[in-house]
């Protein structure tokens, strides 16, 4: 951690700044999702870290519009139009967060792991993880219903120091 900066960030998103999400095959296919960050919290002290994303599932971008009900499936149900990630740093390693995905009634376990370039008093994180989804219902003939899907997830957020 001593090579990170200290402090609280907020996220500075600007209309480019989307996480992708992209699953492991699904049947024949895999999707890569986009979605928009629209906030975000960085906590770094040199005991403990924190991060706090949202993510505008309202606004998700498919390659393939015909994909769009089902990457919205995969990233969230009901009327939900965000999905936060709360995460902690991990003791041995404090810019590897692990928390909880949240959309609707979806929870998942997702893990990302933080690179920190810093600027001033502006940092941009560049996070690479994964998520794991089960029991997903996909609205598409032939796949109602997928036991268990891997998400790879990945995004540069520009930070500014609070």
């Amino acid at each position: 951690m001593s090579d990170s900066p200290l402090g609280t960030f907020v996220a500075s998103p600007t209309d480019a700044t989307v996480a992708r999400l992209r699953t492991q095959r699904i049947g024949l296919m895999s999707f890569e999702l986009e979605a928009p960050v629209t906030s975000g919290r960085l906590e770094l002290s040199a005991t403990r870290s924190e991060l706090m994303l949202t993510l505008n599932i309202a606004e998700v971008r498919v390659g393939n519009p015909l994909m769009q009900a089902a990457a919205r499936a995969l990233v969230g149900s009901g009327e939900s139009a965000t999905l936060t990630f709360d995460a902690y740093g991990q003791d041995d390693d404090a810019m590897h967060f692990a928390g909880t995905a949240r959309a609707g009634d979806v929870e998942v376990p997702m893990e990302v792991t933080a690179a920190v370039d810093e600027q001033g008093d502006a940092v941009t994180i560049t996070l690479t993880g994964w998520a794991r989804f089960t029991d997903v219902k996909i609205p598409l003939p032939g796949m109602s219903r997928v036991n268990t899907i891997e998400v790879d997830v990945s995004a540069a957020i520009p930070f500014v120091r609070t």
